[in-house]
């Protein structure tokens, strides 16, 4: 396929070319192009981040968004990674991690909420990260 990313919908165009999504794509552009890319990977996609003629002559500093220019510099790998990849270790993962907590080497940390009624700032402070570790909303005593 050739696209011509000025006259064409970039993303329509990807998505056709692409339906099962974009497996590689080697970037010398960043910008535009590449965002189009991004929302269109294939699982396990592989990119290669070489340019970013896009910001070269840019004036009034770089676009909003993250700056993968000291990607580039650094030669960086960058890996997605889902929980789901391991879920045929779960029972391993809780056997061992489970084993800590009982012995002390980890702790659980839990922002614990007390009252329905105050869920929503509970939620609300969560959504703002103020609170430290699992939050938890208390409804009412145990035991």
């Amino acid at each position: 396929e050739c696209i011509d990313y000025r006259r064409e919908d970039l993303r329509e165009r990807l998505a056709a070319a692409c339906p099962d999504g974009i497996d590689v794509y080697f970037d010398n552009v960043a910008g535009d192009i590449l965002a189009a890319v991004m929302g269109n990977l294939a699982l396990g996609a592989r990119i290669v981040l070489c340019g970013m003629i896009d910001q070269y002559n840019r004036s009034g500093g770089p676009p909003p968004g993250p700056n993968l220019g000291p990607v580039i510099a650094a030669r960086a790998h960058i890996h997605g990674l889902v929980v789901y990849d391991y879920y045929d270790r779960r029972d391993e993962f809780a056997a061992e991690a489970g084993a800590w907590h009982r012995d002390g080497l980890i702790r659980a940390r839990e922002d614990v909420t007390d009252g329905l009624e105050n869920a929503p700032e509970a939620f609300c402070r969560l959504m703002r990260g103020e609170n430290v570790g699992k939050a938890l909303v208390r409804v009412a005593e145990t035991g």
